[in-house]
């Protein structure tokens, strides 16, 4: 098992490693986050009509940008 006591990487965020090693162990739920995660920021598709996909790579830009100020504060 992936031991985050020790890694470097994690180490400057409060994260419970405790917890973060029972995540892991539990793939399913990561696999299920990570494909919320790619749904979340994917692009629209191509198929939608131009006002439709304009204002989802707008939504997406928000998205986009609220995600990189949450990083930026850690």
């Amino acid at each position: 098992m992936f031991d985050l006591k020790n890694s470097f990487f994690f180490s400057p965020l409060s994260i419970d490693a405790e917890a973060v090693n029972h995540l892991l162990s539990k793939s399913d739920v990561v696999q299920a986050l990570l494909q919320d995660l790619i749904g979340f920021f994917s692009q629209p598709s191509l198929t939608l009509d131009h006002e439709e996909r304009q204002l989802r790579l707008k939504a997406l830009r928000n998205r986009q940008d609220l995600f990189q100020e949450e990083v930026k504060f850690e």
